[in-house]
């Protein structure tokens, strides 16, 4: 399977899992490492974490985004044109995206 492909069906994945979160109060916990073959140490990356309820997801066409918006107000977007993996599991799902050589973002959601 190429690139491009795995991308794709990933991208599908994503809004698939996402799409049932409305509704739903979220927790996200945020890592972005500068150097990913180190992984999420502190001294290599910074972690966020927020909770919100999310009252529209919607895909944005143009650029390849998904996002999440919040009541509270807020939003959060995933670039899936550099996703690398999808996971889930009860009531939460590990997404990561990869820019450039280094740098990783890894997005753990939890539902309240």
């Amino acid at each position: 399977m190429n690139t491009n492909t795995l991308k794709s069906e990933l991208a599908i994945q994503l809004g698939e899992l996402l799409e049932p979160l409305e509704g739903k109060t979220i927790e996200i916990e945020e890592w972005l490492t500068r150097d990913r073959d180190r992984g999420y140490d502190r001294h290599f990356s910074i972690f966020n974490k927020f909770k919100f309820t999310v009252e529209k997801t919607m895909w944005q066409m143009s650029g390849g985004n998904y996002y999440l918006y919040g009541k509270e107000p807020i939003q959060y977007g995933f670039f899936t044109g550099e996703l690398s993996s999808v996971t889930a599991e009860k009531r939460e799902l590990v997404i990561i995206e990869q820019y450039e050589e280094k740098t990783e973002r890894k997005t753990v959601l939890k539902i309240c």
